[in-house]
């Protein structure tokens, strides 16, 4: 027996109407449409890039998964103009997935909690931990000397961006102002390729045979700003 549809408020319609009438509009112009497929492949490369490694194991398929679809949700706000929720989505992302680089390599890793305590309900590390940890890596460190290139540093400066709520302020209120779709996407955007981009560079770092085995279709699809393609160049020059 079918059951009868559920009637929707006066503000249901026209939350719903907005969404759909955002969503339009973002897909129906090219300069927001073509980087959101560009970012879709990308999430999809990311997903796909720690996978080459010989132990498939839980930290993957459970907190690195969530990381990725931390990204995916991050990406959906910034397909449907919420700009503000992307960043908060894609900072959830970069703890979750930088958390996951260091679990992987369990014999090794004293981050606290533990992916054990985590997977028990215990919160994630906060975003000075993984620095610390970050920091006091070898691997890390060799990179530093023989590039040139800050990773700690790097996850530093990209936090504390999508945690400005000056930022937020901005995106939100300037929803409705003229041109403003458009700068909000391409700012909101460009914070989500700095997280696929620095979670791409932490596990070629922290796990460089990745880098010998990458195609260049994820190549280029993960590492497509300049810092990140300097950890991938100088990690495989090794």
């Amino acid at each position: 027996m079918a059951h009868p549809p559920v009637p929707s408020t006066h503000a249901e319609d026209d939350l719903t109407s907005a969404a759909r009438a955002v969503l339009a509009g973002t897909l129906s112009d090219p300069d927001r449409a073509r980087p959101l497929h560009s970012l879709a492949a990308a999430l999809d490369a990311l997903h796909a890039l720690p996978r080459a490694l010989p132990d498939d194991d839980e930290v993957l398929n459970w907190a690195f998964t969530e990381a990725i679809d931390q990204l995916r949700a991050a990406w959906w706000c910034l397909a449907g103009g919420a700009y503000p929720t992307a960043l908060l989505a894609a900072r959830g992302a970069l703890r979750t997935g930088l958390a996951s680089v260091a679990w992987h390599d369990a014999e090794n890793c004293t981050l606290q909690p533990s992916f054990t305590e985590w997977e028990a309900g215990a919160p994630l590390p906060s975003i000075e931990a993984l620095v610390a940890w970050l920091d006091a890596n070898a691997s890390v460190a060799a990179l530093g000397r023989r590039a040139g290139l800050d990773l700690a540093g790097h996850v530093r400066e990209i936090d504390a961006a999508l945690s400005d709520e000056r930022r937020h302020h901005h995106l939100h209120n300037g929803w409705s102002v003229p041109g403003h779709a458009a700068n909000g996407h391409a700012m909101a955007g460009e914070a989500l390729w700095e997280v696929v981009g620095t979670l791409g560079a932490a596990w070629l770092t922290l796990y460089p045979s990745l880098a010998r085995g990458v195609s260049d279709d994820v190549a280029q699809a993960v590492f497509r700003h300049p810092w990140p393609a300097s950890v991938r160049s100088a990690v495989v020059a090794d």
